[in-house]
């Protein structure tokens, strides 16, 4: 019976439209997906790394791409981490409103300044989105990447942050990835 009564319950949903439609058909499949907020295609070279949706019920997602082969390092902290020839980090904040926002996209960006050495801010618009740009001139502490670039932003109610950090070999532009990148993302809202 109670088969039976599920059964029909969902049966009703899914005739009355109820049940979730994927809100954008258009994604390509191949991309990352951070719930309906945004999709990001994985950079030329790279390949997507570490995926974790399961903080995304407190409103945080995070992402990785990853380029070269990977090495064990071991952190200041002594906890052992894997370094990448090249590595993107992608973090989203779902926060209550565009000023919760704003205040973590901000404390993001002041916080860069505790593991390197940085560069002067820039405001740039990439695609039809604006981040405030910074280049990570060297790494502080005990740090395995050597340079990088980190773009910073909000829209609507969520914090973006990506970072594109690069060991002291790699010799790709760290600036024309972050941008390559930053134009392969597409926005939900």
């Amino acid at each position: 019976m109670k088969k039976a009564l599920v059964f029909l319950i969902v049966l009703a949903l899914t005739l009355t439209g109820c049940t979730r439609k994927d809100a954008h058909p258009e994604w390509d499949g191949a991309w990352t997906r951070f719930g309906d907020i945004l999709a990001a295609e994985s950079p030329e070279g790279f390949a997507p790394g570490e995926f974790n949706d399961t903080l995304s019920m407190g409103g945080i997602w995070y992402g990785t791409w990853t380029r070269g082969d990977g090495q064990t390092v071991t952190r200041a902290d002594g906890e052992e981490a894997t370094a990448y020839d090249a590595q993107i980090y992608l973090v989203l904040k779902e926060d209550r409103n565009p000023a919760e926002a704003e205040a973590d996209a901000a404390d993001w960006l002041a916080r860069e300044g505790e593991n390197y050495a940085v560069g002067t801010v820039d405001r740039r618009a990439v695609g039809d989105q604006s981040y405030h740009l910074l280049a990570l001139l060297a790494p502080l502490h005990n740090n395995p990447y050597a340079r990088g670039m980190a773009a910073f932003a909000t829209r609507d109610n969520v914090a973006i942050s990506v970072e594109v950090l690069c060991g002291a070999d790699f010799e790709g532009d760290a600036e024309a990835i972050l941008e390559g990148f930053l134009n392969g993302i597409h926005f939900g809202r």
